[in-house]
């Protein structure tokens, strides 16, 4: 009997491991470029659209929703029709800050790139799950995926 428990014990333990998310904090999170996959405002989780304001197909060929560190300090971020360039700092492992950004305005803006304009500034930290990157803020969140 007490085999047979054991043997559960190291089974269960197996298991238990293969299904925890594997925490990347410690990885560099600028030698990659990122896409939106969602956003959360106020615990609402809206998915990124399929379609910009204009109603055209939003493609994941294209860069649109598409966040790319240029250097240590800038990046990009295409929205549905418009971009933005922003100063960020990262002063320890998880711990994330957007000093500045700015955005271009060619047209109409969905509610989606509203959200994400009004709030990135509110940027705190971030934490990485497997190919999963969450920039986390106060009631405000972006998960991006690793391209």
């Amino acid at each position: 009997m007490k085999k047979i428990t054991f043997v559960l014990i190291i089974i269960f333990s197996i298991l238990c491991n293969a299904c925890k998310k594997e925490d990347l904090t410690t990885i560099d999170i600028t030698q990659f470029s990122w896409r939106i996959s969602s956003i959360t405002v106020d615990k609402n989780k809206y998915k990124t659209p399929k379609e910009d304001y204009h109603g055209n197909s939003i493609s994941n060929q294209d860069s649109t929703y598409q966040l790319i560190f240029q250097d240590d300090y800038i990046f990009k971020l295409d929205l549905g029709l418009n971009f933005g360039t922003g100063k960020f700092n990262i002063p320890s492992i998880g711990l994330f800050t957007v000093e500045s950004f700015g955005t271009t305005y060619i047209c109409c803006d969905s509610k989606f790139d509203e959200y994400i304009v009004q709030n990135i500034k509110s940027i705190q930290s971030y934490q990485v799950l497997n190919d999963i990157l969450i920039l986390k803020g106060d009631d405000f969140e972006i998960e991006l995926e690793k391209e």
